[in-house]
């Protein structure tokens, strides 16, 4: 993401790598909207996103240096999840979209007329919001993994497995089959295919809106 955020204002070889990237976060923000719905149990959205008393009751915990386990996400995780899910989703349409007098989006030609920069300001600050997103995440997951080492919370998050007691795994019901994630990631591949605006001077990376023809 830092990557991404750095190189979105650099011409050239970079900024047809940011696209790229963009399309990619786009389509696995996607998959993760419909995984949320129809995923593993632990990943769904009726699991991770608890009231907001017990988010709260969590940060009280947390800040005292002591967090009650969770074998799922934990309140303030499951919050987090949707906060970025939401921000990253719009903060690539606004990508899309965006424009000024020397940079454009891969759909900015159809939405908008020249001159405008509205969307790319709106990207722009979207981005960073991101980026502390991302960061708040990163030190919750440090300070999860300091205070409760033994639940393991990276290889968790990798492969889906937290340690647990008998009667723990006695209640979990199975991660969701493989055929049904191929299913759900399908529909989002299809951003991969957006179509470019025209006019533009150069497909995927143009960053001139119009190209005057001299008679």
């Amino acid at each position: 993401m830092l990557f991404q955020y750095i190189i979105g204002d650099v011409d050239g070889f970079l900024f047809v790598v940011h696209i790229y990237v963009g399309y990619t976060i786009l389509m696995f923000v996607l998959f993760r909207m419909v995984w949320g719905f129809n995923g593993s149990p632990r990943s769904r959205f009726r699991d991770s996103v608890r009231p907001p008393s017990e988010a709260l009751a969590h940060a009280r915990d947390l800040l005292r240096g002591k967090p009650p386990r969770h074998v799922g996400h934990n309140p303030l995780g499951g919050y987090m999840i949707v906060a970025m899910i939401v921000t990253i989703l719009l903060t690539c349409c606004a990508g899309l979209i965006a424009h000024d007098d020397d940079m454009a989006g891969p759909l900015a030609a159809w939405l908008v007329g020249p001159g405008e920069n509205f969307f790319r300001e709106v990207h722009e600050f979207l981005a960073t919001v991101v980026i502390v997103l991302v960061g708040l995440h990163v030190a919750g997951v440090i300070a999860d993994r300091l205070l409760r080492p033994g639940d393991r919370i990276v290889q968790a998050m990798v492969n889906g497995h937290k340690p647990g007691s008998v009667e723990e795994a006695a209640g979990e019901q199975p991660l969701a089959p493989t055929r049904r994630a191929v299913l759900t990631a399908h529909p989002s591949l299809s951003c991969g295919c957006l179509p470019m605006p025209r006019p533009m001077s150069i497909p995927w990376c143009s960053r001139t809106m119009t190209t005057t023809i001299k008679p």
